[in-house]
């Protein structure tokens, strides 16, 4: 191979590995992205402890709180409801109930798309509406 067919070579293969790099940050994103993910891990997380939480508390008392406050030591420690805020804003997430046998916690997700939930028996995770729906069954 001559010294310019290698240059060429060798400036076609940087240029390939150039490309493969672009192309896999505007796939998987940049660090941001993966900040922001990892956020909503932690949001999904909190709450399936809330949602926990709350069904622990419907057990124990007959009533659904409406506010982490209301949550008995028995079910969830205070010092652990005060770490349960969004991790981006440091807000509270909102729990309704939109009926007696139901309560729902909700977020809003940097990266909704690529959530994924893993449900458990008596919660499902609705990735729309950024909810996770425990039933309360007394």
């Amino acid at each position: 191979m001559t010294p310019a067919r290698a240059r060429i070579f060798v400036a076609a293969v940087g240029a390939l590995c150039l490309a493969v790099a672009a192309l896999s940050l505007l796939s998987i994103g940049g660090p941001e992205a993966s900040r922001a993910a990892r956020r909503d891990a932690l949001r999904l997380d909190a709450l399936r402890e809330i949602a926990r939480a709350i069904r622990c508390e419907r057990r124990a008392s007959g009533r659904a709180p409406v506010d982490l406050a209301e949550i008995s030591e028995a079910c969830l420690a205070p010092a652990r409801a005060a770490e349960l805020v969004d991790p981006l804003t440091g807000a509270a997430y909102a729990i309704d109930l939109p009926g007696p046998a139901a309560a729902r916690v909700c977020a809003r997700f940097e990266t909704p798309g690529r959530m994924r939930f893993h449900a458990a028996s008596d919660a499902r995770f609705d990735r729309e509406s950024g909810c996770v729906t425990v039933a309360l069954i007394p």
